[in-house]
């Protein structure tokens, strides 16, 4: 049998303070790992809202504009060119009318891929300042229009690639295509 210990001696050894801290330091190791991961995941999703929101309201800006013109033209020089109701009628994409409104796409190195609209301003000889819409937007294809013949007249299909981060820091696209036909048709 042992010997009791004297009351002035009561407490804990070395080996068991020493275990009850190793066993600590591994649960808040795993607290703090799960709140890393939480706050990766947060950022994601808020990265990825963000994104779908701009997607979005750049949409919505641009079909209703493009939904109200007169008619539209097509190029890469100058963007998607469109003409409102009203104005001198639209003969070409050669021969532009800088009260006009338009919707261009940069992709230097400098700014990223951005989305610009130049608003339309009649009567006016020369073009509007144009204004940031979207950034963020992939540099290499953010902006694509396709044309489609109809029997109602030429359909364009506008399609926005935007890129963000998921949770393990890899960039993705995120993408929103909508078609536009102008009002005259």
């Amino acid at each position: 049998m042992s010997t009791p210990r004297p009351a002035s001696q009561a407490g804990f050894t070395l080996i068991e303070l020493m275990v009850s801290l190793v066993v600590a330091m591994v649960i808040l190791a795993g607290l703090y790992s799960n709140f890393i991961m939480q706050s990766r995941v947060q950022a994601s999703q808020s990265s990825t809202v963000e994104a779908i929101e701009d997607l979005r309201l750049a949409a919505q800006i641009m079909g209703t504009q493009l939904r109200m013109a007169a008619s539209i033209c097509w190029d890469a020089t100058n963007g998607l060119v469109y003409q409102p109701l009203g104005a001198v009628v639209m003969t070409g994409c050669a021969t532009i009318d800088p009260s006009w409104g338009a919707f261009s796409f940069d992709s230097s190195a400098s700014t990223g891929g951005r989305l610009w609209w130049r608003r339309p301003n009649p009567g006016a000889s020369a073009p509007s300042a144009r204004q940031e819409v979207l950034r963020g937007l992939d540099p290499t294809n953010g902006f694509q229009v396709t044309t489609a013949n109809t029997d109602l007249g030429a359909l364009r299909t506008i399609t926005l690639i935007s890129r963000y981060q998921n949770a393990d820091r890899q960039d993705k696209d995120l993408s929103i295509s909508f078609d536009v036909l102008p009002r005259n048709h």
